[in-house]
């Protein structure tokens, strides 16, 4: 789910600016797995089984733009992205 405003725009701190909102939701399917034995080193341990349920949580981000800019575009895939900043994106896993 992405959910964009351009235009007036207030942040958390209450203070209001000019720049976009984008409304996020970023979610994990459930997973499960047997215990196992591992081995690091000369140490053998036992693990237990393990399981994690779905997840999904909201998130919002202001961006600040000026008002008066002017060719402002936002990507949302790496490869429509520009060679010269590729190297700028944060690394999330």
């Amino acid at each position: 789910m992405h959910d964009w405003k351009v235009g007036v725009v207030k942040k958390r701190s209450g203070r209001e600016v000019y720049g976009v909102l984008i409304n996020y939701e970023q979610s994990r399917k459930s997973y499960h797995h047997k215990g196992y034995t591992a081995h690091r080193g000369k140490t053998t341990y036992e693990t237990s089984p393990a399981s994690v349920g779905a997840t999904s949580q909201k998130f919002a981000q202001v961006i600040e733009v000026p008002e008066r800019a002017g060719k402002v575009r936002f990507y949302a895939n790496l490869g429509e992205l520009p060679a010269t900043y590729r190297h700028t994106l944060q690394r999330v896993r």
